[in-house]
């Protein structure tokens, strides 16, 4: 699967841009979000003046922290491509696939029961120039497992 990018606005306040995710299969207009219903209730797509959708699914805002000194064009492409919804795009295939099981039939005997949830513990991780000890290693696996409940 290849997704695909391009930058679609950018937000000068935010320091952010807007990046519109797709695939061959997942196109633009299969992804779009912004809609007009006429009068006979059939809905058509709102399009930008070049023809694209004006909104998507998957169009998402990528604050961009490196302001000294500024974002290079290859900085800018990178952010775009490390925050690609690669994940997501695999599960909107999987849930198509018929060959794939998601019923997410363990939900039933959940649904309408509540929950608690529990912050999770961090786990320190010394960092240092030399390797983790094999004694680091097990006092982490001792923090992690006193704490299961």
């Amino acid at each position: 699967m290849n997704v695909k990018f391009k930058i679609i606005e950018t937000d000068l306040s935010q320091h952010s841009i807007v990046v519109r995710y797709y695939t061959d299969y997942f196109t633009e207009d299969n992804l779009a979000s912004s809609f007009t219903t006429n009068s006979s209730g059939e809905q058509t797509i709102d399009r930008n003046t070049d023809g694209s959708p004006k909104r998507c699914i998957t169009d998402y805002n990528i604050n961009i922290w490196k302001t000294d000194p500024p974002p290079t064009t290859d900085d800018l492409i990178e952010s775009a491509k490390q925050a690609a919804p690669y994940d997501w795009f695999k599960l909107r295939y999987d849930v198509l696939d018929p060959n794939v099981d998601t019923s997410l039939s363990a939900v039933d005997s959940l649904l309408g029961k509540e929950f608690t949830a529990e912050k999770p513990i961090p786990i320190p991780i010394p960092v240092q120039k030399e390797q983790i000890t094999e004694d680091q290693i097990e006092a982490l696996i001792r923090n992690l497992t006193s704490n299961v409940t």
